[in-house]
């Protein structure tokens, strides 16, 4: 799916949120497993690298694509 949205970040702009998301769910996801005792704090190094530093950056495109288009057009996916 990254590739697809790479090749026209702002013709599938709903691929970039569907990615947020995952990033986001990834780090609660950890912090859960982690308050759990199931999980090693070890591992905090790949969550950081494979998903907290790429959150601003999913974040930032997703801000500019709903100012550009309207927030109601970005939602209804137009």
């Amino acid at each position: 799916g990254y590739w697809w949205a790479a090749r026209a970040p702002e013709r599938h702009a709903h691929l970039v949120a569907i990615g947020l998301l995952g990033k986001a769910l990834g780090v609660v996801g950890f912090v859960a497993v982690v308050a759990a005792g199931r999980l090693d704090a070890a591992f905090a190094p790949v969550i950081v690298l494979n998903d907290i530093i790429w959150i601003p950056a999913f974040a930032a495109f997703l801000r500019e694509v709903a100012v550009q288009r309207g927030l109601r057009a970005f939602l209804s996916g137009a």
